[in-house]
């Protein structure tokens, strides 16, 4: 089965006009190819969404965790400026992986339809 390409969108042509006359190197012009690179792509894509998962997943613990041992020393009259700050950086960081497992799952979902 022949695939269409995706350096050229089908075309055989790209924008290079000064190399080999525009020709598409990845289908040399005939704008099919064997390989299914979307496939491929979304393949990839799907693994690297579980490990953004598992690291999303792994910085919320961190943050409930440290969100408890907080509230534990505040209720112990106890000043945690490091403590604070250490949670800052985790709330960083689980909002980074929310929003890159967002991504990744808006750029599946649109490759998969």
């Amino acid at each position: 089965m022949l695939y269409k390409c995706n350096k050229c969108n089908g075309t055989g042509k790209v924008p290079y006009n000064h190399i080999k006359n525009g020709i598409c190197f990845d289908c040399n012009g005939y704008g099919k190819i064997k390989y299914n690179y979307n496939q491929d792509r979304l393949n990839k894509l799907k693994i690297d969404l579980t490990q953004l998962e598992k690291k999303e997943k792994y910085y919320d613990n961190q943050f409930e965790s440290l969100m408890l041992k907080l509230k534990k020393a505040v209720t112990n009259n106890k000043k945690r400026p490091e403590m604070i700050k250490k949670i800052n950086d985790i709330a960083v960081e689980c909002e980074y992986y929310a929003d890159k497992v967002k991504e990744f799952k808006e750029v599946i979902r649109k490759e998969s339809s």
